[in-house]
């Protein structure tokens, strides 16, 4: 039997609080999951205020530097352009940017068919030929309703994470305690 690292330890003395945050992030992604819009809405606004502070400082420390740093006082100048573009138009922002995550998961979805096409001499090719296939009809679905996808999708990815997420700690949880009654 391997010994039990502190990082371990610790997690058994608390597994009662780490199942509750697990429990407390699943209420919160199935609660996110009835309202994706709101959480896609709040995402922009929040991204859009990050951005908007963001950019101002870059060009106040471009403006400071001696001489003045043209190229931080325009990378600052375009995350505050940026952070006002998406707290005035959210929701055109956060459509944008999920034809912006299809294509990626779309593109990623081919390179990992195209990678289990070479491998399909292992037995192992079919994860990737899974994951690549569902990621390709992922895409699909999400570009088969742009632009008003772009509504929801962004908002139901935070939900899925949340809920993911808290699975996934409760899974943990229950592990650990198991581990310790050993």
């Amino acid at each position: 039997m391997l010994p039990v690292s502190p990082f371990i330890q610790q997690w058994q003395l608390n597994w009662r609080w780490l199942l509750g945050l697990g429990l407390v992030f699943v209420v919160l992604g199935v609660l996110g999951l009835g309202m994706a819009s709101f959480l896609t809405l709040t995402s922009m606004l929040y991204f859009g205020v990050l951005l908007l502070i963001g950019g101002a400082l870059q060009v106040l420390q471009g403006r400071r530097a001696q001489p003045t740093n043209r190229l931080v006082v325009t990378v600052g100048v375009l995350y505050a352009l940026l952070g006002l573009y998406l707290l005035l138009a959210p929701m055109a922002a956060a459509s944008a940017l999920t034809l912006l995550i299809a294509l990626g998961i779309g593109f990623v979805a081919v390179i990992r068919l195209w990678l289990a096409f070479h491998l399909r001499a292992f037995h192992q090719y079919i994860w990737p030929f899974v994951s690549g296939l569902l990621g390709l009809v992922l895409a699909l679905l999400i570009l088969s309703g742009w632009p008003e996808s772009g509504l929801w999708v962004i908002g139901m990815f935070i939900a899925l994470e949340l809920l993911l997420n808290g699975w996934a700690l409760v899974a943990m949880a229950l592990l650990v305690r198991r581990q310790g009654t050993r």
